[in-house]
């Protein structure tokens, strides 16, 4: 087995670690009525790998698993160019991450400004991990902190789909 198959065997198995933990916690959400903001258990629980030193949250592990399982598939990628199909595949791509990007970007800017206006308006001794809101829905809220990061992954996503294309395209010329 070559190098290539070892990332893309490595980087689909954190896409689906990545993909669990998000649906679980979206079928959670659903089975208890939404009565708890999106994303708040995935927020709210620590996986402790040394006690007081080395613990994540699970959209932490959610995120980081889902971009670098992302990247590490895109990496394994040896020539995706060998048809006019699959260029027009790679630019229609191309032109979604630029969309994903600028949505994300925003989002992720926005979710910044929300955690900054309420520290500041609680003079910083709010728990972060609590802070939800209902924009933009009114019945139904999310998690701030699970808002921020799963945008973070689809920023990291989007540049990374772009750099991976722009290389590839560079490669051919």
């Amino acid at each position: 087995m070559n190098h290539r198959n070892i990332i893309r065997i490595i980087g689909l198995t954190l896409l689906i670690i990545s993909s669990f933990i998000y649906i679980s916690s979206l079928i959670q959400w659903i089975i208890e009525g939404g009565a708890d903001p999106l994303g708040e258990n995935l927020v709210n629980k620590e996986i402790v790998v040394i006690n007081n030193i080395l613990m994540f949250k699970p959209i932490s592990i959610a995120m980081v698993t889902g971009a670098l399982g992302y990247i590490m598939i895109l990496e394994s990628i040896k020539d995706p160019f060998k048809t006019n199909r699959r260029i027009l595949i790679a630019k229609t791509s191309k032109i979604i991450a630029y969309a994903f990007l600028i949505i994300s970007a925003y989002e992720f800017i926005f979710n910044m400004m929300l955690w900054a206006a309420y520290i500041i308006v609680n003079g910083g001794t709010i728990n972060i991990d609590e802070i939800y809101t209902h924009f933009p829905y009114t019945h139904y809220s999310w998690n701030i902190v699970f808002a921020t990061k799963l945008f973070f992954m689809i920023l990291v996503i989007s540049l990374a789909t772009i750099y991976y294309i722009s290389r590839w395209e560079k490669q051919q010329l």
